[in-house]
C-alpha cells in the first residue's frame, strides 16, 4: 500500500475535500533544474533571493475565481502540521495589469487565474517538501513518483548569450518624447497627477531556448529580489522583480512605497553623492511620496494601526536602485485577500495616480498590451497567509521572440530624455542576455 493510499485510510473525506500530501525530501536542487522547466506544459516557479524561500508548482487542481472555494463547500486535509500549513502556498496564480486586448501576444495566459497545483517541490529555506494536492481520492501516485525523480536532478547553469537577428522597439525616442510630452499636457490639465508609461522592446532569437537558461543569467545579477517564471502553454513570462505588492500572515500586512530610480556606481565616493542627490531630488520623492500616499489611503479601509517611517531610504539593485519605505498594518481575521489585491493593485509605482484617470491615458498612449507586465503574481492559502509580487523587470518569450518590457513615472518635472534613459536601465538586466548591443 502506498503512502498515499495508507493516509486516506485513515480519514474521512469526500468528493468535495482537498487534500494535501506533504512528503520530506532532502534540499533538493529545485533551484534551475532543467528538466523540470522542459518537461510540463505549465509550471509557476517561485524564488525570493532575500529569505530563499522558493517553490517550483506544475499542473492544475482546481481553478477559482474569488480566492476561496468555501462557497463550494470545499474542505481541507493535509497530513503535515498545521504550523507548516501556514507558512506555504496552497493557491498560486496571476492577474494582468488589464484586460486590454490591443494584440494576440498574451492569448495564452487568463486575465486572472488563481488555482491549485497538482504538484510542488518547495524549499522555506530550511525544510524542503514534495507535495501532492488532489480532491477526493483522485491521487496520481504515478505522477506523483515522476515529479519527485526529479529531486535529484544535476544542474549547471547557462552563461551563453542568445544569437539576436533583430531587434525593434515599439516606441522610438522620438515617439516617446511625444507620448511623454502628452502625458504633461493632462497633469498640467490636472487630469492627472502622474502617469507610468511603458516601452517594449521585440527581440527575434535563433535558438529555442527555455526559462531555465534565462533566470539561471538573472539569478547572480537579482539581489533583493523574485525571480519568477509562469508558464502557459506556448509562452512564458519571467524576470526578477524588486517590486512586493504585499505579504500578509497572522494578520500583519507587510508591503512598501517603491518609486524613484537612478543608476548606481562602482566609485565608493560618486555612490555617496548620488545617494545623497537621490534623497534630495524633489521630482524622485515627489513620485514616491504619491505612492506611499496611495498606499496608507488603501491600507486604511483595512486597518487603524499602519506602521511606516516618513522619510524614505534606497533600495539597491544590482544595476539601479529606487527610493523605498516600508509599511506594515495590523488587520482584523475577518480581511479577505481579494479585496486587499483589488485595491492595493495597480499602485501609482506601475499605474500612476488617480487610478482610473492613469490607465484610460496608458490605454490610449501605449501601442501594445502589458499582459503580465506589471501585473501581478504570487500565493495564498487557506489561513488567509500569502505573498504577492509586482510582474517587472520582465519578459514574455514565445518561440523565437521575446517581448521585454520597461517603464517609468512621468510627473510634472519629468524629463522625457531622462526617463527614456530610465526605461532602457530598467530592461537592461534582460537585454543583457542577448547578444545585442543597443544602439537606440
Amino acid at each position: 500500500m502506498s503512502l498515499i493510499s495508507s493516509f486516506l485510510n485513515k480519514i474521512s473525506f469526500t468528493d468535495k475535500t482537498v487534500i494535501s500530501f506533504f512528503e520530506r525530501i532532502d534540499n533538493p536542487n529545485l533551484f534551475f533544474n532543467h528538466n523540470l522547466f522542459v518537461d510540463y506544459n505549465n509550471h509557476f516557479f517561485f524564488y525570493d533571493t532575500k529569505t530563499n524561500f522558493s517553490f517550483f508548482a506544475v499542473g492544475k487542481v482546481e481553478s477559482i475565481q474569488d480566492h476561496s472555494l468555501a462557497g463550494n463547500n470545499f474542505t481541507f486535509i493535509s497530513n503535515a502540521d498545521e504550523s507548516i500549513q501556514k507558512s506555504f502556498p496552497l493557491f498560486i496564480g496571476y492577474k494582468k495589469f488589464t484586460d486590454s486586448q490591443k494584440e494576440n501576444v498574451w492569448s495564452d495566459f487568463q486575465i486572472e487565474n488563481w488555482f491549485i497545483p497538482k504538484f510542488i517541490f518547495i524549499n522555506n529555506g530550511n525544510e524542503s517538501f514534495a507535495i501532492h494536492n488532489f480532491i477526493g481520492n483522485n491521487f496520481d501516485e504515478a505522477g506523483f513518483e515522476k515529479f519527485l525523480s526529479y529531486k535529484n536532478d544535476r544542474y549547471e547553469f547557462i552563461h551563453d548569450l542568445i544569437k539576436v537577428d533583430f531587434v525593434n522597439f515599439s516606441t522610438t525616442k522620438e515617439e516617446w518624447e511625444l507620448i511623454v510630452s502628452s502625458a504633461k499636457e493632462s497633469i498640467s490639465k490636472g487630469e492627472i497627477e502622474k502617469v507610468v508609461l511603458a516601452r517594449k522592446a521585440e527581440i527575434k532569437y535563433r535558438s529555442d531556448i527555455n526559462p531555465f537558461a534565462i533566470l539561471s543569467n538573472l539569478f547572480e545579477k537579482s539581489n533583493e529580489s523574485v525571480l519568477f517564471s509562469i508558464k502557459e502553454k506556448d509562452s512564458f513570462f519571467l524576470g526578477a522583480t524588486p517590486e512586493k505588492l504585499f505579504s500578509i500572515k497572522d494578520n500583519l500586512i507587510e508591503t512598501e512605497a517603491l518609486a524613484g530610480t537612478i543608476a548606481r556606481s562602482k566609485n565608493e565616493s560618486e555612490t555617496i553623492l548620488l545617494d545623497k542627490n537621490f534623497l534630495n531630488d524633489k521630482k524622485e520623492i515627489e513620485e514616491q511620496q504619491k505612492v506611499l500616499d496611495y498606499i496608507i489611503s488603501k491600507l486604511k479601509l483595512f486597518s487603524d494601526e499602519i506602521y511606516f517611517n516618513k522619510i524614505p531610504s534606497i533600495k539597491k539593485l544590482n544595476l539601479i536602485q529606487h527610493l523605498h519605505t516600508k509599511i506594515a498594518a495590523k488587520v482584523n481575521s475577518t480581511t479577505k485577500i481579494i479585496d486587499l489585491l483589488n485595491e492595493l493593485h495597480p499602485t501609482p509605482a506601475v499605474c500612476g495616480f488617480p487610478k482610473e484617470n492613469a490607465l484610460q491615458i496608458i490605454d490610449e498612449l501605449e501601442n501594445f498590451d502589458r499582459g503580465l507586465y506589471s501585473g501581478v503574481f504570487g500565493w495564498f492559502n487557506n489561513y488567509n497567509a500569502g505573498e504577492f509580487y509586482v510582474g517587472i523587470r520582465s519578459a514574455l518569450f514565445q518561440k523565437n521572440i521575446a517581448h521585454i518590457f520597461a517603464g517609468c513615472g512621468i510627473v510634472n518635472g519629468s524629463i522625457p530624455e531622462k526617463e527614456f534613459y530610465e526605461t532602457e536601465l530598467k530592461m537592461k538586466p534582460i537585454l543583457d542576455l542577448f547578444n545585442y548591443e543597443n544602439k537606440s
